[in-house]
C-alpha cells in the first residue's frame, strides 16, 4: 500500500490548489478561493500517467503591456514636438515615466505568469482532467509528484492484467500480513482462506462439467 503524497500550489492571493495521491487508489484535487472551494477525485486507473507539456501565456498582461508601451511612445513623441513651445512639458515627462513603469511591471508579470503547464488527461478519451504549474513548486517536488503518479497508475494496470490465481495469491499474502499485525484473528484468517480455496474448487468443478 502506497503512502499519501500532497502537492500544494498557491496561484494567487486567495487561490490555491492541493493534489493528494491517496494510496494506490485515486488522486484528490481541491481548489480553495476567497468565496468558494471545490473538491474532486479520480481513480488512477482512469488517468493517463504521462502529462502533456503546454506553455501558458498571460494574454491579459500582454495586452496591458502593449497598451502602456503605445501610451509611452505617444508621450515621448509629444515631448519632442512640444518641448520647444510648451512650458508645461514636465507634465508629459511625468506621464511618460508612469507609463514606462507600468509597461515594465506588466512585462514582468507576463513573463512570470506565462509558465509551463503539465496537463494530465483521461486514459479513456484524452480529455483534460487537471493541471499543475511547475513554477509554483520546487523542481524536486514536481518530479516526485509526476513519478509517483506514473508508478501508481502502472501498478493499478499491472494488477488488472494479473490472472485470477495470481490475484488470489496476492490476496492471501495480504491476509497473512493482517493476521501478523493482529488486525485479523487466527479464526478469521483461517475462515477467509478456506472460503478462498472453496471458491477455487467450485470453479474447477464447473469447468469439468
Amino acid at each position: 500500500m502506497h503512502s499519501n503524497f500532497e502537492l500544494c500550489q498557491k496561484t494567487g492571493l486567495f487561490n490555491s490548489f492541493k493534489y493528494t495521491l491517496v494510496g494506490n487508489k485515486e488522486i484528490e484535487f481541491s481548489t480553495k478561493g476567497f468565496f468558494s472551494s471545490r473538491k474532486n477525485s479520480i481513480p488512477f486507473s482512469a488517468l493517463n500517467p504521462t502529462p502533456i507539456e503546454y506553455q501558458k501565456l498571460n494574454i491579459k498582461a500582454l495586452i496591458y503591456s502593449a497598451f502602456f508601451f503605445i501610451a509611452f511612445l505617444l508621450c515621448v513623441s509629444s515631448y519632442f514636438m512640444l518641448s520647444g513651445t510648451d512650458k508645461n512639458v514636465w507634465v508629459i515627462i511625468i506621464f511618460s515615466t508612469i507609463f514606462a513603469i507600468l509597461f515594465i511591471n506588466c512585462v514582468h508579470t507576463c513573463v512570470k505568469s506565462s509558465a509551463k503547464v503539465l496537463i494530465f488527461t483521461s486514459a479513456d478519451d484524452g480529455s483534460n482532467i487537471f493541471y499543475i504549474l511547475p513554477s509554483k513548486s520546487k523542481p524536486e517536488e514536481v518530479s516526485e509528484f509526476t513519478s509517483l503518479i506514473k508508478k501508481r497508475c502502472e501498478s493499478i494496470k499491472l494488477v488488472e492484467n494479473l490472472s485470477e490465481d495470481h490475484k488470489k495469491e496476492i490476496y492471501a499474502r495480504h491476509l497473512e500480513f493482517l493476521s501478523e499485525q493482529g488486525v485479523l484473528t487466527e479464526v478469521e484468517f483461517n475462515t477467509i482462506i478456506s472460503r478462498l480455496h472453496q471458491s477455487v474448487e467450485k470453479a474447477d468443478v464447473i469447468r469439468l462439467l
